[in-house]
């Protein structure tokens, strides 16, 4: 976890924006069966590295989500979701039936996106209800997933509807908004009724019906959007067609809570922790619209997955800190994944294959230059041969365990591992060993993060049990065992890099500064 430090000086480096604008050079409209065809778009190098954004909303992509990715590097897909946007038919017209509009088969759209466009495996960026679309596909379709970049977490649990739309906590934040929003939906309706009044209203044939409904349910959200309220962005959310279209999907999807189980994205984590999948969690501190304990959550389910705490946020992905952090994120993927191929798993066993090859090439050389030398039946050519393969096999287990590949698949660490790496930091650090109630907390900066390094070889073992071993001799000879008398420190002792007080005074500082 790592969340920008606020106060009065100036960031160390100016917050990153937005890449430079750019159009698709190929658009289309995919029919996925049920009467609905949804647009899709391609934009930057067609080489690169696929990546799909995943709309919130539901709602509709526009010009900027393109922008969110390097065009030189990502070969950027974006899609409208069914009924949104630029996608047939549009869910405004009260005639639309919804009831083929569900997670599931919104799932199954972007398998026939990614099938569509020969894609083998992608990038899966998705913000608020687009987390939650891609957390769902993700858990589906995991061998589908090169990486996650995740922002304001949504899961459709009961709590966080209720948080929202039923009066249970965003209310006492922003009352002014939420009394426009209970007026909107008449009399004799109260607390964890509004998602189904509003449901009555927005599907009522009648414009002076479902018109205003829609306005005072995008309204709501619009102005409880950023950490400043964003003025434009409200008028912009009051447009009937488009209000009309949100309004009617998120409802719909509300009502039937995801047709999930209550938390069963958070509980399907473990299939990204199963498949190595890495990640990257943006999380706006003061996100009323999905309030940063599900961000929480899903980072203490998915220890690997990296969690940035944008302390001057709301929900909008293009408020400053959170949209550095996400281009941020996509940049740095961006690296990993070119490095690491397409497939992590299969540049892994190339890697091996590699090895393999190479030993048995040289090992033929060398051997064949043996046995030219000194005759082919020579005992010393075997050997040369021989020798040769078991250095390339003791090479071979040594990648292996080490990983020093440093490949995404590998990159899964358990949270047991990312202790183990964390101990051993604080003892290149200052000399110390790390006993188990110093050890930091998951989701520190020494916690689930450090996953992303290599795990410790024997040797760094071995090292680290030697000082633990002269550290207990150490204390059994001391008067008080405990390494001197409190009169000694008192005297003022030299400063032993193994004492422990040492390094939680600079801990502490440290956190000072």
């Amino acid at each position: 976890m790592e969340e920008t430090p606020t106060g009065a000086t100036a960031p160390p480096r100016p917050l990153r924006g937005f890449h430079p604008p750019i159009e698709p050079y190929e658009t289309g409209l995919l029919d996925v069966g049920d009467g609905q065809r949804i647009y899709w778009e391609c934009c930057g190098n067609p080489r690169g590295v696929p990546a799909v954004f995943v709309h919130g909303g539901p709602g509709g992509c526009g010009p900027d989500h393109r922008r969110l990715f390097d065009p030189e590097r990502y070969r950027i897909i974006l899609f409208d979701q069914r009924g949104c946007g630029r996608s047939l038919p549009r869910a405004r017209e009260p005639e639309t039936d919804l009831s083929t509009n569900t997670t599931w088969s919104l799932v199954a759209d972007m398998e026939r996106l990614r099938e569509h466009l020969g894609v083998r495996a992608w990038l899966v960026f998705g913000g608020s209800w687009g987390s939650t679309l891609s957390l769902a596909y993700a858990q589906t379709h995991p061998e589908r997933v090169l990486a996650l970049v995740l922002r304001g977490v949504f899961t459709l649990s009961r709590r966080e509807l209720e948080w929202f739309y039923e009066g249970a906590g965003a209310d006492m934040i922003h009352p002014d908004e939420w009394e426009a929003f209970v007026a909107a939906a008449g009399e004799g309706v109260g607390p964890g009724g509004f998602i189904e009044r509003y449901h009555e209203l927005l599907t009522s044939p009648d414009p002076a019906v479902h018109g205003p409904a829609a306005i005072a349910w995008t309204t709501w959200e619009a102005a409880t959007s950023t950490l400043l309220r964003d003025q434009p962005h409200v008028d912009e959310a009051r447009d009937l067609s488009w209000a009309l279209d949100f309004a009617r999907i998120e409802n719909h999807f509300f009502r039937h809570a995801g047709w999930m189980e209550d938390g069963a994205l958070i509980r399907g984590a473990r299939v990204l922790v199963e498949h190595g999948i890495a990640g990257v969690i943006v999380q706006g501190r003061y996100d009323v619209v999905c309030p940063m304990g599900t961000a929480w959550a899903l980072h203490r389910a998915w220890p690997q997955a990296e969690l940035h705490i944008t302390p001057a946020s709301g929900h909008a992905y293009d408020e400053p800190e959170t949209l550095d952090r996400l281009i941020g994120a996509t940049a740095r993927l961006a690296l990993d994944l070119v490095r690491g191929g397409a497939n992590p798993s299969r540049r892994y066993w190339l890697s091996m294959a590699g090895i393999v090859l190479g030993t048995l090439l040289v090992a033929g050389l060398v051997g064949g230059a043996v046995a030219v030398r000194l005759g082919p039946g020579s005992l010393v050519s075997g050997t040369v041969v021989v020798g040769i393969l078991l250095g390339g096999w003791v090479l071979g287990s040594r990648v292996t365990e080490r990983k020093k590949l440093d490949l995404p698949l590998w990159r899964a660490l358990t949270t047991a591992q990312a202790r183990e790496l964390a101990r051993f930091r604080e003892f290149k650090r200052t000399g110390r060993v790390l006993e188990p109630e110093d050890e930091p907390a998951a989701g520190s900066a020494d916690g689930p993060r450090a996953a992303d390094r290599s795990s410790l070889s024997r040797k760094d073992r071995a090292r680290m049990a030697d000082v633990e071993r002269r550290r207990a001799a150490r204390r059994r000879r001391s008067p008080e065992g405990s390494g001197g008398s409190a009169a000694s420190k008192d005297a003022g002792a030299p400063d032993d890099p193994t004492d422990p007080g040492r390094g939680r005074k600079r801990r502490r500082g440290r956190g000072r500064r």
